[in-house]
């Protein structure tokens, strides 16, 4: 906003193109780029309205963002963080959008659910004598690698079942 104000008023000084250019580049880098359009634009808003803000938009404003559904949608997820989209859009009465859209805001990121299979002793032991077990085959049968190991104990070349 301070940047338009800025090009507005040394262009209502200066009157040219060129020297607004020459300013923006001293002002921003050698590779900042400035439009003449855009100068042009920010200059006669300045005159007409005089702010550089922009206008009101037209039409149905969006009500997924009010104060209220992000408030509703924030203490939710605030309480359960582990909450789906689709059970908080049914619990609070808003549509499964509005919930995204009020997640995206306050930035919570949706996740999926995964179950975790927990992994017990007995599991820890059979891993290692699994990877015992590859360790000594490798040992022996060095070119039984190069080959494909399926879980089910059949083994795949390139050429076919061996």
């Amino acid at each position: 906003m301070q940047e338009r104000a800025q090009i507005a008023s040394r262009y209502e000084v200066w009157q040219s193109i060129v020297e607004m250019l020459r300013w923006w580049r001293n002002f921003n880098g050698p590779h900042a780029v400035l439009y003449p359009k855009t100068i042009k634009n920010c200059h006669s808003k300045l005159m007409k309205t005089g702010s550089v803000a922009d206008s009101k938009r037209t039409g149905r404003p969006s009500t997924s963002r009010s104060e209220e559904n992000i408030k509703i949608v924030r203490e939710m997820f605030t309480k359960s963080p582990y909450k789906s989209t689709c059970q908080a859009a049914r619990e609070s009465g808003l549509t499964w959008h509005t919930v995204m859209t009020a997640r995206k805001s306050i930035s919570f990121r949706p996740w999926k659910p995964h179950y975790c299979h927990e992994i017990t002793p007995v599991e820890c032991d059979r891993r290692m004598e699994y990877g015992e077990i590859m360790l000594r085959w490798h040992g022996d049968c060095s070119e039984l690698f190069d080959n494909v190991i399926w879980t089910d104990e059949a083994i795949f070349a390139r050429w076919g079942l061996c």
